[in-house]
């Protein structure tokens, strides 16, 4: 798969899918004005690895927001419940939810969006 980069904007993250090292990165603030229309892509191109490449070794996802919006939760959510889904299937992955020294909002959304994903190997950690 040909790896997916998009620049973070003053509204959306940066989006590093690099698949060919098995490292998928989202960081940076989300609140878009259409969630669901910038995630669409990037759920889209997981599904494709989840169901193409993910099964031939260890995946590192990393995720780090300062904010996220409730509509971008939503979709986080929805890539989450793929990556819980190919790790059922057999995927190796593990998730690091990167936050902040003391953000508790953003360390309760890791708990939030995690603690359901019980075939996902994950981590937050406090930086």
């Amino acid at each position: 798969m040909e790896r997916l980069t998009l620049a973070a904007t003053q509204f959306t993250p940066l989006v590093d899918f690099d698949y060919a090292s098995r490292a998928l990165t989202l960081q940076g603030e989300s609140y878009p004005e259409n969630a669901a229309e910038f995630y669409r892509p990037i759920l889209s191109a997981l599904r494709e690895y989840a169901s193409d490449g993910a099964q031939s070794g260890k995946t590192t996802v990393t995720l780090q927001f300062a904010y996220v919006n409730s509509s971008s939760t939503r979709s986080l959510q929805q890539l989450l419940t793929l990556l819980d889904a190919a790790a059922r299937d057999g995927a190796s992955i593990e998730v690091r939810w990167l936050v902040e020294l003391d953000d508790d909002v953003m360390t309760e959304l890791g708990v939030d969006l995690l603690s359901d994903k019980s075939s996902l190997s994950y981590e937050i950690v406090s930086r």
